[in-house]
């Protein structure tokens, strides 16, 4: 309804509505005078008006009116309001403004019109209005944001458009601009309520349609982060271009379109070009390299070119002065949303010097490649840091157990000392080496060779040591094995010549054999009885039964007697519990346990040489075989034959000794070869010719370095004959163990062989005249470690691949998402994700049943992975009827592509669903979400964007894909 004449005055100090007329109150939508003065006019008011109207306070105080058209909103209605305000003085000279209006109803604001408002309140651009003196007039929420009350003058004079500036002369330069009825545009630096920041704005100047006075109009967008973003840019980029000088890295790239190829400025320092010839065709390119080199390199990169594929190898580069550099080229590819390649980059790495270390270190490497067999490194604490695999097997723990334990735990007790004594001279010296028997895990005692290597930094202060440790047990156990038989031997040769002395005195050869065979036995005690008609006496004793030399025992009841009965070696493991063994006679002696031999001379049995222990079960089989020996000479001397008749009964005994060692080797499934000093081989078993391949005749005569052979070691190098274990034995004098060898024998077949060797030495001799090898047939073990490897392999797959579609599993998908996510937020480059799913398959279960869900599914992602063609591409089951597609540098066109294919690919399989509500066919509804990926977003974001687009495209009828977009100002989702 029309209003004519509406009045109000408001106090301009307190802004307190002091009198209002009837017909205002219908503007200010009150019912009564009492309810329009209990308002404040502050609030009646919006701010730029109020603003305004201060601004106007100089003019009123002189007692001018101004005119400004208003507009009111009663009853939510927009009403057009021309105002006259004047200034007036009330009560007390305070100054108020009368407010008298002309009110006419306001045509209806257009659509549009609201619309513009709106986009102006929600924009995250700032939009601000100022009088040509600086005054605001408006300022939208984005605005208001940035700059707060520091918007608004201090004083009525202050002008707020040229206080915002930190350079005054920017403003100054814009209002030159607007002058000439130009926009002015610019970048410049303002004061905010966050500080100072870099803004990016344009000003131009048109009228007010309120007051149809000149104003201007301020739009303005935050960019300092694109500013900072730019300068570590431009920072990086600096740093790169430094650090390939340094590392001698040169990096390219071609693009497979237009054939372009640009070259960093270190490729061309590399290569030595002239950069003034600019970057090469690439025709010009392969002719800088050696012809070889040319060859490989054309060879990867159509490869590259054809099916994708990276590459990495060393070439030669010939440069113009002839001289031959070498380069490590990596190359890689990037393919379009269709899997084709469109651009091709890598670097290139000038490694001559490394190479020339490597050869320099070849012949270094060989020498130690065997040398130790475990790695570790410890800290100052003596505790480890970090332990190979080698190192933490021969220990008997896992890597990641022995990380922070203490060397010492690795021990044995007794020999910490010298250990601590070894670990002290290696901080003084630098290195030591030292062997000691260490503990496992499992309480079993090891041999172990160890080296210790101080470690420094680069201020040459102390950071710990390098540990080199070999496991030298089975070696330890051989030389003790070969040591205790050649005590052995050499006790039974030194008892051969006591007795050979001390014959005919009988006597005497009988004590000699008591001591001698308790000492060989490691006996308590030892016993030779003589049978004197029903009686067997003691003629001689040493040890426990040294005290009963001239006992009798009746033959008829001892076990003693019950051996020269039977003529049978008899054996006693426990007097208490034997019925056979006087019990009583055994306490008071303090025997538990025996072993009682014959005395023959031809076939009289003329008495019995008996060993005694204090414990259950203490002889061998060696022993018992030690026994009879002995007894052997005690026989011949007992007749006291002729030293003649003595010496033969003795070689025939040793005979008997050295034809049980020959049938013992002749019967050994591990090889066993024997070489004589200069190499030559002399002997060998039935084993070694059937490991090797070679018959006796083949090797008799011959050496390692003859012999004709191709050996191998374990990563498939050439094993020379002169690294041969038995060759270095010969030049080091020192054992060797668990040497592995790879040969190929003339049938073809491949068998690996593990070799110890030990040097045989003269009596008094310090230099081997023989070295003995034995080796074992170890190709099953290796079979199966192989199998062992590859089954891994398998389970690492299956682990990440769903078990009835065969695709990715959910657990590849978060793991690769993850992965790529990073990788693509460092690149700032885009990521695409497409969610799958089957449109009503919860009907075709029903329907069908779950078997023909499972195969319909099985279908599905068959058809859908095959339109994913990059093989950094993935395709995997996100969950029930649910799949996904991660397509990494793929743009939100090239995901569509990539969907569309799926789709048909779907469609074309014709699958019946007669439950479906949108086809009679099998079809899937897709959601597709592209992003790049930034510090301030998460993987979890862009699936539930997919996710989001998905439900559009159900709810857009299904069969369909349909796509969640950015924000169109670029800021993160």
């Amino acid at each position: 309804m029309p209003v004519e004449g509406a009045e109000c005055g408001f106090d301009l100090e307190d802004w307190q509505i002091r009198w209002a007329n009837q017909a205002s109150l219908y503007l200010w939508n009150a019912s009564t005078q009492q309810q329009l003065a209990s308002h404040n006019f502050r609030d009646l008011l919006s701010e730029c008006t109020r603003i305004r109207l201060q601004s106007y306070l100089q003019q009123f105080e002189q007692g001018q009116t101004l005119s400004e058209q208003w507009t009111f909103y009663p009853g939510g209605e927009p009403v057009s309001v021309g105002c006259r305000c004047t200034g007036i003085r009330i009560d007390r000279g305070r100054l108020a403004i009368l407010v008298e209006g002309t009110v006419e109803t306001a045509p209806q604001i257009e659509p549009e019109t609201l619309r513009s408002i709106e986009a102006i309140r929600h924009t995250t651009l700032m939009v601000s209005l100022y009088t040509l003196e600086g005054v605001p007039l408006l300022q939208n929420p984005a605005a208001l944001r940035c700059y707060g009350d520091a918007l608004h003058p201090a004083s009525a004079t202050g002008n707020a458009f040229l206080s915002r500036f930190v350079d005054s002369r920017v403003a100054e330069r814009a209002m030159a601009v607007l002058k000439s009825g130009e926009v002015f545009s610019t970048e410049a630096q303002v004061i905010t309520l966050a500080g100072i920041r870099w803004h990016g704005m344009d000003v131009r100047c048109t009228d007010d349609p309120v007051t149809g006075n000149p104003m201007l109009i301020l739009n303005e967008k935050d960019i300092t982060d694109r500013l900072q973003t730019e300068t570590a840019l431009q920072k990086s980029q600096t740093r790169l271009s430094e650090a390939q000088r340094v590392a001698h890295i040169g990096n390219w790239e071609w693009d497979a379109i237009t054939g372009k190829i640009t070259w960093s400025p270190e490729l061309f320092e590399i290569v030595g070009r002239d950069r003034a010839l600019g970057e090469p065709t690439y025709e010009e390119n392969l002719r800088l390299y050696h012809p070889e080199s040319a060859k490989q390199l054309h060879l990867v990169v159509q490869r590259a070119l054809t099916h994708g594929q990276p590459y990495l190898l060393r070439l030669r580069i010939v440069r113009p002065n002839g001289s031959i550099r070498h380069t490590e080229a990596r190359g890689q590819v990037q393919l379009n949303a269709e899997g084709k390649v469109i651009r091709l980059f890598g670097t290139s790495q000038d490694i001559t010097d490394l190479v020339q270390a490597e050869t320099e270190l070849r012949e270094l490497s060989t020498a130690l490649a065997n040398a130790v067999e475990g790695i570790s490194r410890l800290d100052i604490f003596g505790r480890y840091i970090n332990v190979n695999q080698a190192y933490a097997n021969i220990a008997g723990y896992q890597p990641e157990e022995m990380v922070g334990m203490n060397w010492q735990k690795t021990v044995h007790p007794e020999d910490c000392d010298r250990m601590m004594a070894a670990y002290q001279k290696m901080l003084a010296e630098g290195r030591v080496e030292v062997e000691a028997r260490g503990i496992r895990k499992d309480g079993s005692i090891f041999y172990k060779q160890v080296v210790m290597l101080a470690a420094y930094d680069s201020q040459e202060r102390s950071t710990g040591h390098h540990c080199f440790m070999k496991d030298i047990t089975d070696r330890k156990q051989a030389e003790a094995s070969l040591k205790q038989d050649f005590e052995h031997l050499s006790k039974v040769i030194a008892t051969q010549q006591e007795i050979a002395i001390r014959n005919p005195n009988l006597d005497a050869v009988m004590a000699v054999i008591a001591e001698r065979t308790q000492d060989l036995t490691r006996a308590d005690g030892a016993v030779i009885e003589m049978v004197e008609g029903d009686e067997l006496m003691y003629r001689a004793a040493s040890g426990i039964a040294s005290a009963y030399v001239g006992l009798r025992v009746k033959i008829a009841a001892s076990l003693s007697g019950k051996c020269i009965t039977t003529g049978s070696i008899l054996l006693c493991h426990d007097s208490e519990t034997d019925a056979r063994v006087d019990r009583a006679a055994c306490q008071r002696i303090g025997v538990r346990s025996m072993v009682v031999v014959p005395l023959f001379y031809q076939d009289d049995r003329v008495g019995v040489l008996k060993v005694l222990s204090a414990t259950p079960s203490s002889f061998t089989e060696s022993d018992i075989q030690t026994l009879q020996l002995m007894a052997g000479f005690l026989a011949g001397s007992v007749h006291l034959a002729s030293e003649f008749d003595a010496k033969n009964i003795l070689l025939s005994q040793l005979r008997e000794s050295e034809e049980r060692y020959r049938s013992v080797i002749a019967t050994m499934t591990e090889g066993v070869v024997l070489q004589l000093a200069d190499g030559e081989i002399i002997a060998c078993n039935a084993s070694a010719e059937r490991i090797i391949g070679l018959t006796s005749e083949q090797m008799m005569g011959r050496t390692s370095v003859d012999l004709d052979w191709r050996t191998v070691r374990e990563d498939g190098s050439p094993f020379p004959g002169e690294q041969h274990p038995a060759t270095i034995t010969l030049k080091t004098e020192k054992p060797l163990s668990n040497v592995v060898m790879g040969i190929h024998k003339a049938d073809g077949t491949l068998t690996w062989i593990s070799i110890n060797s030990q040097p045989l030495f003269q009596m008094n001799e310090c230099h081997p005249y023989a070295v003995v090898t034995t080796f074992a047939d170890i190709t099953e073990r290796k079979q199966a470690e192989e199998i062992l490897t590859n089954q891994a392999q398998k389970d690492r797959l299956m682990a990440a691949t769903d078990g009835l579609t065969q695709v990715a599993n959910r657990r590849c998908f978060d793991e690769r998402l993850q992965s790529e996510w990073h990788l693509l937020m460092q690149g700032k480059q885009q990521l695409s994700l497409i969610m799958l799913d089957v449109d009503y398959f919860k009907r075709y279960n029903d329907c069908y049943g779950h078997q023909a869900g499972d195969i319909c599914l099985v279908k599905v992602a068959s058809s859908a992975a095959q339109a994913v063609k990059r093989s950094s591409d993935v395709f995997a089951r996100y969950g029930g009827e649910e799949f996904a597609a991660i397509l990494p540098n793929t743009d939100a066109a090239g995901a569509i592509a990539v969907a569309e294919s799926m789709r048909q690919a779907i469609r074309d399989l014709a699958i019946p669903h007669e439950q479906s509500d949108v086809s009679a066919i099998v079809t899937v509804s897709m959601g597709i979400a592209t992003v790049i990926p930034s510090l301030g977003t998460s993987p979890d974001e862009l699936v539930a964007k997919a996710d989001r687009a998905l439900y559009d495209a159900k709810r857009q009828g299904r069969d369909r894909y349909a796509e969640e977009r950015q924000p169109d100002d670029g800021g993160r989702f």
